[in-house]
């Protein structure tokens, strides 16, 4: 490791001692009092942590994480939630060796249905996909006279360490011809974005999802 730090023009030391050259400088530092100064700003430069170094290698594991419980055979079992009105839930839990890795939640009504993907290492949730679909009328008539409307999907992916969301990623799509939407969203890159309280809602709803095994169970996680 080069000492460059102690000349760099960024460096905390007076003029007169980044002037005289890198070796020079460290027996000048010696001489002048200033070390203590120095050997504290290079120790904290050596342990702060970089964050978007931890971060990927955070969203790394939970890719390879992902891609593991997917190349499982896993074992399947659903239950569904209908009350008297516009809402239905179904809940499909995949299980491998006794354990939960994977809750898929479908929810929704007339003008919007979601599609949750939740994934669990050790009964707690890493990774979330999540689909939102909607439809609403644009205002306009078409030719033969019916309402023209718009549809839209939105994806959300949503990286967890420790408990803690650390990404969330996003697609958004529309238009008025619902069966193009499924390709324009695999054409169109992934987004960093910020949602705080969808991806808390979303979370919350996958920790209490590992937790309903009955159709009851299913309609009180969604206030029912």
């Amino acid at each position: 490791m080069r000492w460059q730090i102690l000349s760099a023009n960024t460096s905390p030391l007076p003029k007169w001692l980044r002037d005289k050259g890198e070796s020079s400088s460290i027996v000048a530092v010696m001489k002048s009092g200033y070390l203590p100064a120095v050997c504290s700003f290079l120790v904290l430069f050596a342990t702060v942590p970089v964050h978007a170094d931890w971060v990927e290698d955070a969203v790394k594991d939970i890719r390879a994480k992902y891609s593991q419980i997917e190349g499982w055979k896993r074992q399947t079992q659903s239950i569904t939630f209908e009350p008297d009105e516009p809402f239905s839930a179904k809940l499909t839990r995949h299980t491998y060796q006794g354990q939960t890795v994977r809750i898929d939640l479908e929810h929704g009504g007339e003008h919007g249905y979601v599609t949750e993907y939740h994934y669990y290492h050790n009964g707690q949730l890493f990774f979330t996909y999540r689909s939102d679909g909607s439809w609403r009328f644009t205002g306009r008539q078409l030719a033969d006279g019916n309402s023209e409307t718009v549809d839209t999907l939105t994806e959300y992916r949503i990286y967890f360490k420790d408990g803690q969301p650390i990404r969330l990623l996003r697609k958004h799509v529309e238009s008025t011809n619902p069966d193009a939407l499924g390709g324009m969203v695999r054409k169109q890159a992934n987004q960093a974005y910020s949602d705080p309280q969808l991806v808390a809602e979303t979370q919350q709803r996958g920790v209490q999802a590992a937790n309903v095994w009955n159709p009851g169970a299913l309609g009180a996680l969604f206030g029912f």
